[in-house]
């Protein structure tokens, strides 16, 4: 690896020597070309390369933030992390990201050194809440960022409820603008 990891915390930064371990705690960060990883706990291991980072939790056991990837100008949030630096794959946990004008929510992901990211239980919707009120759920999904978004066999979901509704596979198009919608039809009164 040539390039340098840059890592920050806002509580403590421990090394362990023995193991080669790095951990952070608090407000934790880790920058590595244009990549940036931050959580509230994350791990270094210096020896393979891989970072791994999950959420603080309160005295309640809840989240206190939910934990984000950035790399250029793609970011998402999740629950776990497991990224190897010098592979360039991970392995996510309860992903939200945001493609374009749509959401993809996935219980796990896994991103491939060429930026393509598989996606596992998803769901794609253009509705920007935590849980949203419909979407298209599929069991698999592929996403190349900047390109398109594709899915295997699909179901509508209204409200968390399925509807009748299967779609073969489906193609989702990323863009900044849109590009798709309906067309109103309109009509025009001409002298005969």
């Amino acid at each position: 690896m040539t390039d340098v990891v840059k890592a920050e915390s806002q509580d403590s930064a421990v090394l362990d020597m023995r193991s080669n371990l790095f951990y952070l705690y608090g407000n934790a960060k880790v920058n590595y070309t244009d990549m940036e990883v931050k959580a509230g706990r994350i791990k270094f291991e210096q020896s393979t390369n891989i970072v791994s980072a999950e959420p603080l939790k309160d005295s309640l056991a809840t989240n206190t933030e939910r934990p984000s990837f950035t790399q250029g100008k793609e970011k998402f949030t999740y629950d776990s992390l497991l990224y190897n630096f010098k592979t360039k794959k991970g392995l996510v946990r309860e992903v939200r990201s945001q493609y374009g004008e749509g959401f993809v929510h996935s219980e796990q992901v896994k991103r491939n050194p060429d930026q393509s990211i598989y996606g596992y239980n998803s769901i794609y919707t253009t509705c920007a809440l935590d849980t949203p009120h419909f979407g298209i759920v599929a069991k698999k999904i592929k996403v190349i960022p900047g390109h398109i978004i594709a899915s295997g066999a699909a179901n509508i979901v209204i409200e968390g409820i399925p509807t009748p509704i299967f779609l073969p596979f489906g193609l989702f198009p990323i863009s900044q603008k849109q590009r798709s919608g309906f067309i109103i039809p309109t009509y025009t009164i001409e002298d005969a």
